[in-house]
């Protein structure tokens, strides 16, 4: 079959038939996108790259071939119909006719699938969909089905989550072989129904590329309300993701609730009744909720304890307080002590808390980034024995004190990568690797270790990590779509695309990303980016101009900055305003041509505004963070100035200022708590948007106030 710009396409009776064999291998600038005639109604898009690069905009190189392939769609077949069809499925054939589902009459085959119905009715009918007797039936059904799922180790638990879609003038009908695969039809159809609330008819086979597939939620950095994480979980099961890592303990707090530690508890730490409460709402999701307590490293917070010196472990003075690792007590680090019983003590509570608020097999013990400095207490509980022993021995005693609750074992596996020799003797079953690398250019080589020798593997990507700011940039969706693409390859268990420190951005900026995330750990080898950019502005927003929204979302993630980029702009001392003065000299062209830019994204999302159908607020959001670049660009770009500051200048920065205070605020009131003492900044300051701003607030005032 002839390929159009990476996807096969037949025209049979001036309509498409299509099977997604996906776009490998796009980087870079498309020099040329030839479109050739192949026979009566087929035609062939041959894509030519001039240079391909190490990195790109997330979806750059679909926007210099859409015009050629445009074109394409125009020779010897008719265009498709106007309503969305489907993206990233494996298998879709359109068929002739258009269907309206304004009105819908729900009729299961299986009373065991009423829950899925109602959640589908609960999600379209915020569009305007009716559900009345005599509307288009909709049919669910359990039923076996044959499905060209590939060769893998999951592959019945990948064939167990595919489903079957038929779209037509008279019913509508969802086949899987398990309640999960028509949920998962299901959310294939309330994503096809856009604001005209029609689409084309059409028969789909689907199934996953993975059956794991997650993201993670960052409560104990920055706790968010249960409102918001059930509309996380909701958002993201419409994508395909299954599961949802609760990162609950860290340096700053910890969010599971534990009575016997007054002193680490967030003032909103979930308790057994709330945990057990989102577990249910996710089940309806078809989600799982897997809980992480740090179990080694990232244990700072129990320097609010008295007795924090017989739990932490010992450096010697040779942490760098001001690191990851370190920690305001000299002598001691954020790693709690193998050779502490007290820290094995809380770590069964915590466990035991754990297993009693979440259903969930495993139980994420964390093991990042840990400090392995020595420690007389150490050396004198374990002589003679190496580092890597050390470590090891202390992950088996975790594990053994998780399976004393019922509970297997997650860890990350950074530390494990360093030191591969801690592996030996660490027993496989029961035990998964989490691998996580944040680049673009992601190696393969730990994976195919770890599941070399016999563990059970999670690819972890980053939506938001260190060192960004403000949205995800392309790094990030590159970081995820390479990762999607070697977890396939590998035939690991999952995608885990992880969301770290909520104080880094506005919390509903977020929804495209999460939804691109699902998107790739679901469907990413048959993904096409620009395609899906153009769905999920109709599915989260109703928008009827996709495209649009797509080349400002890419525009974005293109000026997306990461965080020494972010300080220089954000100066809120004098020395900062120093350096932004000395980076500046000589950018004023480049800063044209990037606010230009902005503000051409600025203009598109405002014309879209009035487009948008539902999530107003959150499309607000996503229009106030392209206010923010643009703020941050001016605010770069007037310490270059030669008379700044100048109280004209300064007062119309400090104006925008605090507008953007409110709206960092109005985003906080929405999905945080009003009394969180973080609001305030007082957990990483640097990765705390609102704080930055009230910074830069009190330091404008300071300049006006200041003698010319």
């Amino acid at each position: 079959m002839p390929a159009v710009c990476g996807r096969t396409f037949l025209a049979e009776k001036g309509t498409i038939m299509a099977r997604c064999i996906g776009f490998p291998g796009l980087r870079g600038e498309v020099s040329r996108c030839d479109v050739v005639k192949s026979g009566v109604g087929t035609v062939s898009a041959h894509i030519h790259n001039a240079k391909r690069g190490s990195h790109c905009g997330t979806w750059a190189g679909w926007f210099t071939c859409l015009p050629q392939f445009a074109v394409a769609l125009l020779i010897g077949f008719s265009a498709p119909p106007a309503a969305c069809g489907p993206t990233g499925v494996k298998e879709t054939a359109v068929t002739s006719g258009t269907v309206s589902v304004a009105t819908l009459s729900p009729e299961q085959c299986d009373p065991s699938l009423a829950d899925e119905l109602t959640v589908f009715h609960e999600t379209v009918a915020p569009r305007g969909v009716r559900f009345e007797p005599g509307g288009l039936p909709v049919l669910v059904e359990i039923a076996p089905l044959q499905l060209s799922v590939r060769a893998s180790r999951y592959r019945a638990e990948i064939a167990a989550q595919g489903y079957e879609l038929d779209i037509s003038t008279t019913c509508v009908t969802v086949r899987g072989a398990t309640d999960a695969a028509v949920f998962n039809g299901l959310m294939t159809l309330a994503r096809m129904i856009g604001p005209d609330l029609e689409m084309p008819a059409a028969r789909i086979r689907d199934w996953p590329d993975l059956p794991v597939r997650m993201i993670m939620v960052d409560p104990a950095r920055q706790n968010e309300n249960f409102d918001y994480y059930r509309r996380v979980i909701s958002t993201a099961a419409r994508y395909g993701i299954n599961a949802v890592l609760v990162h609950l303990t860290d340096d700053q707090t910890a969010c599971l609730y534990q009575p016997d530690y007054p002193e680490l508890m967030h003032p909103h730490a979930w308790t057994r009744d709330d945990i057990r409460g989102l577990v249910e709402f996710a089940r309806r999701y078809h989600v799982d909720l897997i809980p992480e307590i740090e179990s080694f490293g990232h244990s700072r917070m129990f320097t609010r304890r008295a007795d924090f010196r017989e739990i932490l472990h010992q450096n010697r003075g040779t942490t760098n307080t001001e690191s990851w690792m370190g920690t305001d007590e000299a002598g001691y680090t954020n790693v709690l002590c193998p050779a502490s019983e007290k820290a094995y003590e809380y770590l069964d509570k915590m466990y035991e808390a754990a297993a009693a608020a979440f259903d969930h097999p495993v139980i994420h013990l964390g093991f990042d980034e840990v400090d392995m400095t020595s420690c007389t207490r150490c050396e004198m509980a374990f002589p003679g024995i190496t580092r890597d022993e050390w470590f090891r021995r202390h992950m088996v005693r975790c594990r053994e004190i998780a399976a004393k609750h019922g509970r297997q074992a997650a860890f990350w596996g950074d530390m494990l990568i360093q030191s591969p020799a801690i592996l030996d003797g660490l027993p496989t079953s029961g035990t998964t690797i989490y691998d996580w690398h944040y680049l673009p250019a992601v190696p393969s080589a730990p994976a195919r270790m770890f599941s070399g020798r016999g563990f059970e593997v999670i690819a972890s990507p980053a939506l938001v990590c260190a060192p960004h700011m403000v949205l995800p940039d392309s790094h990030d969706y590159e970081n995820i779509r390479n990762f999607a693409a070697i977890a396939s390859e590998l035939d690991l268990r999952g995608l885990n695309t992880t969301i770290w420190i909520p104080t880094r951005y506005m919390s509903d900026a977020l929804w495209p990303g999460i939804a691109y995330a699902g998107a790739q750990a679901w469907g990413g080898s048959v993904l096409d980016e620009e395609q899906f950019a153009i769905a999920a502005a109709r599915d989260l927003f109703g928008i009827a101009d996709g495209a649009a929204f797509a080349r400002a979302w890419a525009g974005l993630a293109a000026v997306a900055g990461h965080r020494d980029e972010f300080f220089l702009c954000a100066w809120s001392d004098d020395v900062g305003l120093k350096k932004a003065r000395e980076a500046s000299l000589g950018t004023r062209a480049a800063l044209a041509e990037k606010r230009a830019s902005l503000a051409e994204i600025r203009r598109s999302l405002s014309e879209l505004g009035g487009g948008v159908s539902w999530n107003r607020t959150e499309w607000r959001c996503i229009e106030r963070t392209a206010g923010i670049f643009d703020y941050l660009l001016r605010h770069f770009e007037a310490a270059s100035d030669a008379d700044f500051p100048s109280s004209g200048t300064l007062a119309e920065l400090d104006r925008g200022c605090v507008a953007i205070i409110g709206w960092i605020e109005e985003d906080w009131q929405r999905n945080r708590y009003a009394d969180d003492p973080n609001l305030a900044g007082i957990y990483l300051p640097h990765h705390h948007l609102l704080h930055q701003f009230r910074l830069m607030n009190r330091f404008h005032e300071v300049l006006l106030n200041r003698p010319k």
